[in-house]
């Protein structure tokens, strides 16, 4: 290559088999964990090795063009839109369409506005700035989620024949010390960027990310030099390392992994060592040039592409009973549909004989006009809002009060950093703060009803509560690196023995969530999704069962507080619902239901919170500052525990309470402590 400072690849490119069948294996793997598959519970660093390799072919294009004198950015770029752009489309437009009739407002608007980022070759920004993270149980449930990582590798084909142009013609050997350089400051920043606040940002940025498309463009740089240099018979057994590296940190790293970060370098490495000493010896080029397997590599795209929208898509239509039997059915009708899309829709707009230049582009111009306005129409309508039965959906989500977790009575988000100095207040303004209300997610969910409760009776206290951080000392909470959770705990077990005006203390968590390692199954078809966070004994468990060990570590920060002369109130678990609430409901109202149920056995409920539940009452039995408020009876009875009650939804989601439905929990709360309870929300209205 003139003027690359003597840099080579393999040329002319050829076809490698190996990697045809990798991307089909890495693609069978995605999708399987996209369908909710626990035995491929890490196997999101796959996409890395996507990564790594696209980078490496898109390298390889580029040298051997100018290696053959013939590079032109305007081809290339020809080339990746033809390869890209049709199919594309096409899953957009569709699932724009299709979603009319199943999603309900808020997520078909969702979703329109993903489309037109991904569109702009840019979903990865929409994802890290507007929607939930990666590992959020909601991210399921859209189907353009998966498009964030099209639009790195859109960004990356963007750039990087760029950098090759300017760095190869202003002298001998710049171009691959830019690349290192652009790799060292992009795996840099990733590092810098791996923690509790901002890895979930750094997993859909192109600055965290772009240093594995590197390592891939500077593996096809050097790969016949790296090769010469390994003796020959070194070579299959690296192949089949980097394999074992991938496959073992897909199926054995945990999901807590931060990400990316250090473990990242595994499947990079990897697939590096793959890319690099790939040989017919090999254990791995032999299993990956299988043909099943890179028949789907043939397809890989196209799969990718249609897979997450037939199971987003899926969870809505059999919200109910999704399980995996009906997740593999539609990843193979989505594999089906991709081997027509390849066919007809992949094959036709790649070839220049077939669709012209001219034909190409003025399509391309025509389909983003049309898709363009057809998703911004569904944007600016708000998802169309006026679809019926939706008037009746939107009416009773107002009626039942869905909000923030953490809104105060006045609408304030009230959320507390004790370690910072900075403490919410509610109640009262003029009455002596004498309350705290401490605990994960589960207390912040009563913010508004004891601040509205609090102010009718002339009381006053602090909020104090961290989300996904139930309250316990001696135990860290697995998945949260920084410790910030263990941290919070002990500055508030500090603060509250340390101040002596306040003199009760309300306690609401999550409770079974946290020593319990399994996610939550509702016992009626619905299993909790998303990252699954439990607490682990600091101290070794030695005779003592773990759950029992984590009960402990929750109770003992209690009995401090008893023997300080504090009033403890706990508020009991509430029944954990498994589904969405509200989109449950939703579907409920499309289909026509004349007799709305969402509910779960009581038994599933009593089971899941008795050992929670005996916790306390070992307390209880020693301890008569200590009063204990059940929630059952707002939600259950013998058979049933219902989240929607006389045209009243209970819950926001799977597990946190909707205003009214905390105003009855509170009225409670209200009750047992003598307090005068709500004026107008509390439990009359059943």
């Amino acid at each position: 290559m003139a003027g690359n400072g003597g840099v080579s690849v393999v040329s002319p490119l050829a076809f490698r088999v190996e990697l045809e069948g990798l991307r089909g294996l890495l693609m069978l793997i995605i999708a399987f964990y996209h369908a909710g598959a626990q035995l491929f519970g890490s196997s999101f660093f796959s996409v890395d090795a996507f990564f790594v390799v696209s980078g490496y072919l898109m390298a390889a294009i580029i040298i051997k063009d100018m290696e053959l004198g013939r590079f032109s950015l305007v081809d290339f770029y020809e080339r990746r839109a033809r390869r890209l752009l049709p199919a594309l489309y096409l899953v957009v437009f569709t699932g724009v369409v299709f979603a009319y009739f199943v999603l309900p407002p808020v997520d078909y608007e969702t979703l329109a506005e993903s489309g037109i980022w991904a569109l702009a070759m840019a979903g990865n920004v929409f994802f890290a700035d507007a929607g939930p993270g990666y590992f959020s149980s909601s991210i399921s449930l859209q189907p353009f989620m998966h498009l964030w990582s099209l639009g790195l590798e859109q960004q990356y084909y963007l750039l990087i024949p760029l950098v090759f142009l300017f760095f190869t013609r202003i002298g001998r050997g710049w171009l691959t010390f830019a690349l290192f350089g652009l790799m060292l400051l992009s795996l840099s920043f990733a590092f810098s960027m791996a923690t509790n606040e901002n890895s979930a940002r750094a997993y859909y940025i192109f600055s965290a990310r772009v240093w594995e498309f590197l390592v891939g463009g500077l593996a096809a740089i050097y790969q016949c030099r790296i090769r010469k240099r390994v003796p020959l018979v070194a070579h299959r057994w690296l192949a089949d390392l980097g394999f074992a590296m991938l496959l073992g940190v897909c199926f054995l790293a945990s999901e807590h992994s931060l990400h990316p970060g250090g473990i990242t370098l595994v499947p990079v490495s990897g697939v590096l060592l793959l890319l690099l000493f790939a040989s017919e010896g090999s254990l791995a080029v032999r299993f990956l040039s299988w043909s099943p397997l890179v028949w789907l590599g043939g397809l890989s795209y196209s799969l990718y592409l249609w897979h997450q929208v037939f199971l987003a898509f899926g969870r809505w239509v059999f919200i109910d009973n999704f399980d995996l039997l009906i997740a593999t059915s539609l990843l193979a009708v989505s594999v089906a549909l991709s081997a027509v899309t390849r066919k007809y829709v992949e094959e036709p707009f790649r070839s220049a004989t077939r669709v012209s230049k001219p034909k190409f582009w003025w399509g391309v111009a025509c389909s983003t006009l049309v898709v363009f306005s057809v998703a911004n129409y569904v944007d600016n309508k708000h998802g169309f809002r006026h679809r019926l039965p939706i008037a009746f959906v939107e009416e009773t989500l107002q009626r039942s009060g869905s909000s923030s977790v953490s809104m105060t009575a006045d609408g304030r988000d009230c959320r507390s950093k004790i370690e910072a100095g900075e403490i919410c207040e509610i109640g009262d303004p003029e009455a002596m703060r004498t309350w705290a209300l401490i605990g994960d997610s589960h207390a912040s969910q009563y913010t508004a009803s004891i601040d509205a409760l609090f102010r009718e009776a002339n009381e006053s206290g602090y909020l104090l509560a961290r989300y996904t951080c139930g309250y316990a000392i001696g135990v860290r909470l697995v998945g949260d690196h920084e410790g910030l959770c263990e941290e919070h705990n002990e500055s508030v077990q500090k603060w509250l023995l340390d101040n002596a005006d306040i003199e009760t203390v309300i306690v609401a968590e999550r409770g079974p969530y946290y020593y319990s390692k399994q996610r939550y199954d509702n016992g009626s078809g619905a299993r909790e999704s998303g990252q699954k966070y439990w607490f682990e004994p600091k101290q070794k468990l030695r005779d003592m069962a773990y759950e029992t060990a984590v009960l402990s570590s929750m109770m003992q920060p209690l009995r401090t507080l008893l023997e300080a002369g504090k009033r403890v109130v706990i508020i009991q678990p509430i029944p954990e619902f498994g589904w969405d609430v509200p989109r449950y409901f939703y579907r409920q109202v499309m289909r026509g239901q004349q007799e709305i149920d969402i509910s779960i056995k009581s038994a599933v409920y009593d089971e899941r919170t008795a050992p929670f539940r005996r916790a306390v009452d070992q307390v209880a039995g020693l301890e008569s500052n200590l009063v204990v408020v059940d929630p059952k009876p707002v939600f259950c009875d013998e058979e049933r525990c219902k989240a929607y009650k006389n045209g009243y939804l209970l819950y926001q989601d799977d597990d946190h309470l909707t205003r009214f439905g905390a105003d009855q929990v509170v009225g409670r709360v209200a009750s047992e402590l003598g307090i005068a309870p709500l004026s107008s929300r509390i439990v009359t209205r059943f």
